[in-house]
């Protein structure tokens, strides 16, 4: 079995770059937010707002 690798040298400048460790700060803070919406799905809002957390972890 290989192991997925991904260049993401295009984002980051090594593995100690600062912007790492934010940005994984802040996919925890969206899987936080997502978390809050489990046992809600049956509310339109609470779908839009998941959605709209989701579109923005998207874009990292």
């Amino acid at each position: 079995m290989k192991i997925p690798t991904w260049d993401l040298s295009i984002s980051y400048n090594g593995l100690s770059d600062e912007k790492i460790f934010k940005d994984i700060e802040l996919i925890e803070e969206y899987i936080k937010m997502l978390q809050l919406h489990v046992g809600k799905r049956n509310t339109v809002f609470t779908m839009q707002n998941a959605i709209q957390n989701l579109e923005s972890a998207k874009k990292l």
